[in-house]
């Protein structure tokens, strides 16, 4: 009897997460993946079976390095798949104790509108599902550690090991440094920003400092060590892959090596300067080059991608920073907390502009700049009192009901794929 009773009290505690966690679920399910099992693709499939055993300690080996260890032999594409969506479940799982905290926060006349703004923010095709639809990617990963850097950031405990969770996601992919370490600095200087007490001020400060330092020395060498091109010569690379199960062609990536699809990506130029400093800046501009150039091949695709961008993302982004900027102006005595709202600002388009530069997914870099400006939003909104009164009271307005109403249906079943 006493057991039953403490999991209806569990239950009506806990509803929020529980009412979110079902929603992920089968969005993703129905709306996502239209009823079909979650499967890892070909491309994803090959980043699960590439590790520092025989590729050295980079950046990108980090999954498959988790992932073959664990199941050997039995690395399959099942096997990976059932891995993903464990992984994917975990991490909805977790995003929904941590929104249901967001929710219990705002008082309850409030809450209807919160909730509306979270529809946007777990559904739609600049949102999670773009990770769902293509199980596999690598940047599930970065969500993961962005889940876990949110329990670190408020226990005093485990703060101290934000640094590593910054440490881990270059180990994903340097290209970190873009997108979700951002997150992590902005939302480390709010807190300093607004903490009132000095030691723990203090506290935030060292990680902050610590995180950055870290963040510089493994950047740096992992631009130096993946100018240098892998221990194995391609044809090594290409029978490694094939017998570990993966498919060669599959393998995408062509920042492991000097040419993709017949285009090189690397001049010979490049990889013949001496000065390390000077070949990765020459590294960098020859990577822009081939973006462009293979841009080039498919402008019709390229032109649809960005009709889609700007269609899908101008009203949810003109919402933002409507509020933003008015908020920015309105703070005029802590210059810190000033200087996170600009950040604030920037952020979107420099995660989703340089991203871009660097690689032709312009649909996943987008994704990206939404999520961590929508989760930045989010997460300001629980400690500002006059912020949150404007946006819930906008939301709240007659006028605008049946345009969002109209919009969020689209937003809500248009799908999109992360690799284009």
């Amino acid at each position: 009897m006493d057991s039953s009773l403490n999991r209806g009290g569990a239950i009506r505690r806990h509803r929020y997460a529980l009412v979110c966690y079902a929603y992920l679920v089968l969005y993703h399910c129905i709306v996502v993946n239209r009823f079909q099992l979650w499967k890892v693709s070909k491309i994803t499939f090959s980043y699960h079976i590439v590790d520092y055993k025989s590729l050295g300690f980079r950046s990108q080996l980090l999954p498959g390095s988790l992932f073959y260890g664990v199941f050997g032999s039995h690395a399959t594409r099942t096997a990976a798949s059932v891995y993903e969506t464990v992984l994917i479940l975990l991490f909805f799982l977790g995003l929904s104790f941590l929104l249901e905290r967001f929710l219990m926060k705002i008082e309850r006349r409030s809450r209807p509108a919160a909730a509306i703004l979270l529809l946007f923010y777990l559904s739609g095709p600049f949102t999670f599902a773009v990770f769902t639809d293509e199980l596999g990617m690598l940047d599930v990963y970065w969500l993961f550690f962005s889940l876990l850097f949110f329990v670190f950031l408020e226990n005093k405990a485990l703060r101290f090991l934000i640094p590593a969770l910054y440490i881990l996601s270059m180990l994903i992919h340097f290209s970190a440094v873009l997108n979700y370490l951002i997150l992590f600095s902005i939302l480390l200087l709010y807190r300093i920003s607004t903490e009132p007490e000095k030691r723990k001020k203090t506290a935030y400060t060292v990680v902050f400092v610590s995180s950055l330092a870290v963040t510089a020395g493994l950047f740096g060498f992992f631009l130096l060590y993946h100018a240098e091109g892998l221990p194995l010569g391609q044809e090594d690379f290409h029978r490694l892959i094939e017998s570990r199960g993966g498919n060669y062609t599959a393998y995408y990536d062509y920042s492991f090596y000097y040419n993709y699809m017949g285009i090189p990506v690397i001049s010979s130029e490049t990889a013949s300067i001496a000065s390390p400093f000077w070949r990765i800046v020459h590294m960098v501009l020859d990577k822009c080059s081939f973006t462009f150039r293979l841009h080039a091949q498919s402008p019709g695709n390229t032109i649809t991608r960005l009709v889609l961008v700007v269609s899908m993302l101008t009203p949810p982004m003109c919402f933002y920073y409507k509020r933003l900027f008015r908020y920015f102006k309105n703070i005029r005595q802590n210059k810190l907390k000033r200087f996170c709202v600009f950040l604030m600002t920037v952020q979107f388009p420099f995660t989703a502009i340089l991203g871009c530069l660097f690689s032709v997914d312009i649909i996943r870099w987008f994704t990206h700049a939404f999520l961590i400006s929508f989760t930045l939003f989010i997460y300001v909104l629980q400690h500002e009192d006059g912020l949150r009164t404007e946006v819930f009271r906008a939301i709240e307005e007659k006028k605008t009901a049946v345009p969002a109403i109209l919009f969020f249906l689209v937003w809500f079943f248009t799908t999109t794929w992360a690799y284009c």
